[in-house]
């Protein structure tokens, strides 16, 4: 159990570094001048890149796997990733709504 919740949240953290963090810009914006941009997408999808963020956090933290079991890791990563950053989003709007209404008081 404690195994599965650490996959989850590395899954999630690791999507959203990968895709969202300001420490990897630089190596985003090189590698889209170096990669076709239909691999580069890969990199600004949620969902893409939690597919291999699971499979390498189900290597990292089950170690016994069969190959059809890192599958189902990287599918499992690819919600967490799409999910996390809903979350992510939905927070994000909550935090500008209370600084519009702190706005209107003013």
């Amino acid at each position: 159990m404690v195994e599965f919740l650490i996959f989850i949240i590395a899954s999630a953290g690791l999507t959203h570094i990968l895709v969202d963090s300001e420490i990897m810009e630089p190596i985003r914006v090189r590698l889209e001048l170096f990669l076709p941009s239909k691999i580069y997408r890969v990199f600004e999808c949620h969902q893409c890149t939690g597919f291999w963020a699971g499979i390498l956090v189900g290597i990292l933290t089950f170690w016994t796997l069969w190959p059809v079991e890192l599958f189902l890791c990287g599918l499992m990563g690819s919600y967490i990733g799409l999910f996390s950053s809903a979350v992510i989003v939905g927070l994000d709007s909550i935090g500008d709504d209370n600084d519009s209404i702190g706005d209107d008081n003013e």
